[in-house]
């Protein structure tokens, strides 16, 4: 609760591609979907400044999972042959994007419960899950008391991670910006002369 840094212990993925044809291509599918997913939930965001200018357009801005913060994957295989092609195989790899933002949201809600912290944007960073927690440590309405520390029993208030949204503004135009009568564009390569 001190760094608001959120450590996965254990990951499990259940699938169904059908019939598995090459085993060690299907779970790389699997890990790769699960780690993009939980990329999403904990690290990813694109944002803007208040002038519309993207801040996140590098890889120096926009955080991606790092090999040592993605947990090893317990994966079960279920076999349910498609009708429907002749292998009896189905998709791989989408699904483990979809469910680590529900289920890693779920399992850190469960996990602060007893500071009523509730997640519902994402990405969850860490700052954001330091307020909550001094916020249930602190709050106090009439009749409530404050948050019990982890592991205890008592009254939970509700703390909501919300990080405050940054004014609407539209993002940056793909268009360069007209060029002023009489100059020609910059060519931002050589084109040779006929």
């Amino acid at each position: 609760p001190e760094t608001g840094r959120v450590r996965i212990d254990d990951y499990a993925v259940a699938h169904d591609c059908g019939n598995v044809v090459n085993p060690m291509l299907v779970e790389g599918q699997i890990m790769g979907g699960a780690v993009q997913g939980i990329g999403g939930i904990l690290c990813e965001a694109i944002t803007y400044d208040t002038a519309g200018q993207l801040l996140s357009g590098s890889l120096m801005d926009y955080a991606l999972p790092r090999a040592d913060e993605v947990p090893a994957m317990r994966i079960a295989h279920q076999h349910s042959p498609s009708p429907l092609n002749p292998l009896g195989v189905k998709g791989v790899g989408e699904g483990g994007a979809v469910a680590p933002p529900a289920a890693i949201a779920n399992a850190v809600c469960d996990a602060l419960a007893p500071y009523g912290v509730e997640i519902n944007r994402t990405p969850i960073k860490p700052e954001a899950l330091v307020a909550a927690i001094a916020a249930g440590r602190v709050q106090a309405k009439p009749g409530r008391q404050q948050a019990p520390p982890p592991g205890s029993r008592g009254a939970t208030p509700k703390v909501v991670v919300t990080p405050p949204s940054p004014r609407p503004t539209a993002p940056p135009s793909p268009c360069p910006p007209p060029e002023a009568p009489g100059r020609s564009p910059p060519h931002d390569r050589h084109v040779p002369s006929p």
